[in-house]
């Protein structure tokens, strides 16, 4: 009897072991692809984490670009009113001259007609 009853307490720590060595393997399985998609997980936070620091650093950029086409626009307006300006003085500088002809003809005229009488 007292076999017996070892046997069949064999058999139940047997069949026991069985299942927890396949519980074993089942968590090792479902572990392992926890894993796997922890690593995927991460490898896709860092794929999006790289995109993001690619486009700030595209922002940036993009930002400095606005700023030099600020200035070079700021500039060349600043050129722009110059040049303006230069012309004006150009355009004063000739109108005085034709006036200083004009006076001195005129004048050249005057003293012509004054002699002859």
């Amino acid at each position: 009897m007292e076999g017996l009853q070892r046997r069949s307490d064999d058999s139940k720590i047997a069949v026991l072991d069985e299942r927890l060595g396949n519980f074993m393997v089942v968590t090792d399985q479902y572990r392992l692809t926890l894993c796997d998609k922890i690593d995927k997980l991460n490898t896709g936070q860092d794929r999006i984490i790289n995109r993001l620091d690619s486009m700030n650093t595209l922002c940036i950029t993009r930002e400095a670009n606005h700023q030099a086409l600020a200035r070079h626009l700021e500039k060349h307006d600043e050129d722009k009113k110059l040049w303006k300006d230069r012309n004006f003085k150009i355009l004063l500088f000739v109108m005085g001259c034709a006036w200083a002809v004009m006076f001195l003809f005129v004048q050249g005229n005057v003293n012509k007609i004054l002699k002859n009488e």
